[in-house]
């Protein structure tokens, strides 16, 4: 369904733009291990790079008129697409993407649950349950991340993710951001503590 347009073995780096690991495959191909570091790090913001840089590749492979970054951006509208393309790819090649619906269903789930719990609940909320939930939001975030990782790796070729498995500048910056975000929302745990919680109501 979704021929590619280039005819580069997977794993050649001949001709390629500079940033190989997204163009290289149909799809983005990164380290297991790089990606739990990137989302974990970051606190689930690589999750949007990711998508953009599925779709991305995905565009330059197909020709497909699509925005990556809107798509990215906005992705409890598009995930369900882009798994789709993910797992017909994959099932052409023979290794079909298992439950891909429910693995988008899981990735909205917990999108809109996070932004109506921080609406609604953002200022009530204990700061020590709100790096609680944070941190397990990242964690399932990375969790299905992998899940397709596995998939696209492995149809591609490069089971370990071995062509990304390097962390570029780019990627410690954003590392550097995350870890300032990870020392604030641990301060406000410890200032809570010490000061015997928030003045208003608290969500426990």
């Amino acid at each position: 369904m979704y021929e590619s347009k280039v005819t580069a073995e997977p794993g050649t780096t001949a001709e390629l733009p500079d940033n190989q690991a997204l163009y290289q495959y149909d799809f983005y191909v990164v380290s297991p291990r790089k990606l739990w570091v990137m989302t974990l790090g970051t606190m689930g913001v690589y999750s949007v790079y990711w998508l953009y840089a599925q779709w991305v590749a995905h565009q330059k492979r197909t020709g497909e008129d699509i925005w990556p970054i809107p798509r990215a951006i906005f992705n409890v509208f598009f995930v369900h697409g882009l798994f789709r393309r993910v797992n017909d790819w994959a099932e052409e090649r023979g290794g079909a993407l298992a439950n891909h619906a429910n693995l988008a269903w899981a990735w909205i789930l917990l999108t809109i649950t996070m932004r109506i719990v921080d609406r609604v609940y953002g200022e009530q909320m204990a700061p020590l349950v709100d790096l609680t939930l944070n941190i397990l939001v990242a964690g399932l975030i990375a969790a299905i991340l992998f899940v397709v990782q596995q998939t696209i790796n492995r149809v591609s070729g490069d089971t370990d993710g071995a062509s990304n498995a390097q962390f570029s500048f780019a990627n410690w910056f954003w590392l550097f951001v995350g870890a300032l975000i990870w020392f604030g929302a641990v301060s406000l745990v410890f200032d809570a503590g010490e000061t015997g919680g928030s003045s208003g109501p608290a969500i426990i």
